[in-house]
């Protein structure tokens, strides 16, 4: 249901049909029933959560204010902010190197994972290699003979 609609029904069930009202009675009624509806409709919106840069400014601007206390409000913003920027380009250099040394660790890693499996494969291949020399070995050799003419 729309907003107005339940205005309305509220106010009708507010509303005593047999009593008479003033106009100021009927405004306080309606008011209260108006200020109901859209006090539940705004309960029910969740305030975000604050950002980064809300959390880093308001854990800073104390320390801003004692460092400067001669500076404007405005000032101390344009400080904020200049020390925000530096911090977050750190924060991305920071996460730039962590990234590449992961990238390199798994690229070790990978090449470590291939070279065991290349010896793997080398040592299966010399034991299918010795396995077929056994079963040769055991394999009853036939004679050669000359026939002669």
């Amino acid at each position: 249901m729309t907003n107005t609609k339940d205005v309305v029904e509220k106010f009708n069930q507010a509303v005593d049909i047999n009593k008479e009202y003033t106009k100021n009675e009927l405004c306080l009624i309606l008011n209260t029933v108006y200020k109901e509806v859209y006090s539940k409709k705004n309960e029910k919106k969740e305030k975000r959560p604050p950002t980064k840069y809300n959390n880093f400014v308001s854990e800073n601007m104390k320390k801003m204010k004692e460092e400067f206390p001669e500076l404007t409000r405005q000032d101390l913003m344009k400080k904020i902010g200049e020390l925000w920027r530096k911090q977050k380009e750190d924060n991305e250099s920071k996460e730039k190197e962590t990234k590449e040394e992961e990238i390199q660790e798994k690229d070790i890693q990978e090449e470590e994972s291939k070279e065991e499996e290349s010896k793997e494969e080398e040592s299966k291949e010399e034991e299918s290699k010795e396995e077929e020399d056994i079963q040769e070995e055991k394999k009853p050799k036939k004679k050669v003979t000359k026939k002669n003419k």
